[in-house]
């Protein structure tokens, strides 16, 4: 698709040489349309210099990455919201760090995908909103989406949840097995005295 751009500029919309595409996704353009763009003739220094930047190596290469391309955006924010339910300044329990984890991935999921949030009063009603950033990296202002504020309604279901077992009397969870990962050594750890004794220094002969 990239390498078609200096077939689409030179007003050849159809070919046969590309394996999975063969022609562009935009609709027909007619005659009388086609005589009023300025289409590059294929030879020209202007394709030419085209051909040198569509066709380079290194920027092959590189959309060949880009084509899987995931952005990490998400993941961060979840992070991040993460560290409100699991702070890394108190020791919780096992059963608490469990705990947290799973409300932090229910108050994730419950609010994924938000809508951009609205302006509702004044004469700019309808319109979408924005915020003003000014990030590090660029040093340039720049305006950032704002989305529509999170929802807390899948709390009524757990909360309702938890009534209906402290009344059954089933408040108290039976213990939860712990899965621990197994240590990192392969082997036992041996006497302390043996291994000085085995121990050799680089620097004694």
């Amino acid at each position: 698709m990239w390498k078609s751009v200096l077939d689409h500029v030179s007003n050849r919309h159809k070919w046969s040489g590309n394996s999975l595409f063969h022609q562009c996704c935009h609709r027909r353009i007619s005659s009388s349309e086609a005589k009023k763009i300025c289409w590059i003739k294929p030879g020209t220094p202007a394709h030419l210099a085209l051909e040198e930047v569509v066709l380079n190596n290194k920027l092959l290469k590189d959309l060949a990455k880009l084509t899987d391309f995931c952005h990490t955006g998400k993941i961060e924010v979840y992070h991040s919201m993460m560290l409100k339910y699991c702070s890394k300044r108190e020791h919780f329990s096992y059963k608490g760090m469990v705990a947290r984890t799973q409300l932090a991935a229910l108050d994730n999921n419950a609010n994924t995908g938000r809508k951009q949030a609205r302006i509702k009063e004044g004469e700019r009603a309808g319109e979408a909103r924005y915020k003003l950033c000014f990030p590090k990296a660029n040093k340039q202002w720049v305006v950032k989406p704002i989305t529509e504020k999170k929802s807390f309604q899948y709390l009524s279901g757990l909360l309702s949840e938890v009534v209906k077992r402290v009344e059954l009397g089933n408040a108290i969870i039976p213990a939860m097995p712990v899965h621990l990962p197994k240590n990192i050594p392969s082997k036992p750890a041996p006497i302390v005295a043996d291994t000085i004794k085995q121990h050799r220094s680089r620097f004694n002969r």
